[in-house]
């Protein structure tokens, strides 16, 4: 057994002493390339949109020499903007060529992609190659070409194309329809405009309606009229606007690039239309004022506002049990008019017919008219008026009513009034009311609530007799004067008397002056007699001391003040 064993080490010993000695072959030799040397076909491209898809630049390099197949040597193009150091650059991988073109829309959209351009841009370009599997890597050398991109042409045209006589019955509808093509600059999303100006206007300050990304878009006849009265053509006067398109990026209209220019002829109309309301109401309804029965142009009126000239509104009073009224367009019999019923006489509630054979009747009331022109429709909704909010008696709960003052046609009252504020509202609810947003006296529907900053007794006015024009005034009141405690320097202020409708006070006078002012301030102020106060009337005298109790009826077209010495 040793003897085999002896005879088994022998023989791997010999093995391995052979396989030792044995000489391997030399491994495969792969050479080394070369720094490839780029040149450009052009050192500046100045291309036109006609040559948008013709060659307008190529890049040529020379072999890197390595020592496989040409299929399996690969090219990295790296174009950046100048001085970038190729941080982002934009790529092309080839394979086994020696060149590459690049159209003069491609060029544009590399210079677009980097940023805002509008001038020549400097392009930095390389070449980098490699075995395929991106081996023995080597950068050529970079080559500067200026690129000036060009600008697809923006252009704009209308349907219709005019002449255009605008009429205020299609106040709503579509006048024209704008059209234009895409066109493509710098690496943000392009948005498009149009721009309205006068015929021979510079687009310093023109009209703007902005469509998005849209490639067309209208313009409703009421915004049309609206952007020839800006430019200065007159109303039912023939003139030329000038229209453009733009195309910008982001919203604030940047870098813009504007289309051609187009005229438009156009007629505007008056952009806010005014109605009469002629009946047999209207002397009895108004008494003291230049107002006639059954005469247009003395009579109470409906206006409509510029942005919405299609719709009139006006409040009307009307003071007999049962009266009778239409609608005149003109302030004279010329027409149209309207009422509610056809050449027949057949009611039609709600509607306005100009061949209407009977008036429109209505009971006594004070009225919200509301009409449309484009539909030929009207409303007449009775109102009465109060105060509302947590500064008044009810609260947000219910109106305290207002009395209407047909001498002053006015809503008037008084009240005590908490810290808080308040509103005017009609008829127990919100479908009609007014405030203030700026508390300023100028009223709006479902405008701000109106603040009271100082508790007191207010008297208020609501004037609602200017068609879209709506007032209001709450004031409080109070005695000054020589003969009072106060003196000039404070008031004394008035108490409301619910139940009589005036303000009052109970207080001890000497011998000297008074007057009445609201506010403890002089920006409004009474004065005269007792019988006939007004805001530049003089001082009131008190010829003997005593207690006294002063009465001022704010009610009154004239204010009265009454003076009772107890």
């Amino acid at each position: 057994m040793k003897n085999i064993i002896k005879v088994l080490i022998a023989i791997v010993g010999i093995v391995l002493v052979f396989t030792a000695c044995h000489k391997e072959g030399d491994l495969p030799f792969y050479k080394a390339g070369n720094v490839t040397v780029l040149t450009g076909s052009a050192t500046t491209v100045n291309a036109a949109v006609a040559d948008s898809s013709k060659t307008a630049l190529t890049l040529n390099w020379t072999w890197p020499n390595y020592a496989t197949d040409s299929i399996n040597q690969k090219f990295i193009v790296q174009i950046d903007s100048a001085g970038k150091n190729f941080v982002k650059p934009v790529t092309r991988v080839l394979k086994g060529v020696l060149s590459t073109s690049f159209t003069a829309k491609e060029l544009n959209t590399i210079v677009f992609g980097f940023g805002d351009v509008s001038a020549p841009y400097s392009l930095e370009m390389r070449v980098i190659s490699s075995y395929a599997n991106n081996n023995e890597q080597y950068l050529s050398n970079n080559v500067m070409v200026s690129v000036t991109p060009y600008f697809i042409p923006l252009t704009l045209s209308l349907n219709p194309s005019g002449p255009l006589t605008l009429v205020v019955a299609n106040a709503a509808s579509n006048a024209v329809t704008f059209t234009w093509n895409a066109t493509a600059f710098g690496n943000l999303p392009l948005n498009y405009a149009i721009q309205i100006d006068k015929a021979d206007g510079t687009f310093a300050s023109p009209n703007v309606i902005t469509y998005g990304t849209a490639l067309t878009g209208g313009i409703t006849v009421n915004d049309l009229n609206n952007a020839a009265i800006n430019a200065g053509i007159s109303p039912n006067e023939t003139g030329d606007l000038s229209i453009r398109a733009i195309a910008y990026q982001g919203t604030n209209f940047a870098n813009s690039l504007p289309s051609n220019v187009v005229k438009l002829k156009v007629t505007p109309y008056l952009s806010t239309l005014t109605w009469y309301l002629p009946g047999d109401y209207v002397t009895d309804s108004y008494p003291g004022t230049t107002f006639l029965n059954w005469d247009p142009v003395n009579s109470p009126q409906i206006r409509s506002l510029a942005s919405a000239p299609t719709n009139l509104e006006g409040y009307v009073y009307m003071a007999n049990s049962s009266n009778n009224w239409k609608f005149a367009s003109k302030p004279n019999w010329d027409g149209p008019n309207y009422a509610n019923n056809d050449a027949d006489g057949v009611l039609k509630p709600g509607i306005l017919d100009p061949n209407a054979k009977n008036n429109i009747n209505s009971p006594k009331g004070y009225y919200k008219i509301n009409a449309n022109v484009a539909t030929f429709t009207y409303t007449a909704v009775a109102t009465t008026w109060g105060i509302i909010g947590d500064a008044s008696p009810n609260a947000w709960d219910d109106e305290t009513a207002l009395t209407y003052d047909p001498a002053s046609s006015t809503w008037k009252g008084g009240m005590h009034m908490t810290v808080g504020a308040f509103k005017f509202r009609a008829n127990h609810s919100w479908d009609y009311n007014y405030g203030s947003d700026l508390a300023d006296g100028i009223l709006s529907a479902g405008g701000g609530n109106i603040p009271i900053a100082l508790a007191a007794d207010y008297f208020f006015t609501l004037d609602l007799s200017h068609p879209n024009a709506y007032t209001y005034s709450a004031n409080r009141w109070g005695l000054i004067g020589s003969a009072t405690a106060g003196g000039w320097d404070s008031d004394q202020n008035l108490i409301w008397d619910a139940a009589n409708k005036v303000l009052k006070i109970t207080t001890d006078l000497v011998a000297g002056e008074i007057k009445f002012r609201a506010n403890d301030a002089w920006d409004l102020a009474l004065g005269g007699t007792v019988d006939a106060l007004t805001t530049s009337g003089g001082n009131i005298a008190i010829a003997a001391a005593g207690n006294y109790t002063i009465t001022l009826d704010l009610s009154k077209a004239t204010y009265t003040c009454v003076i009772k010495k107890n």
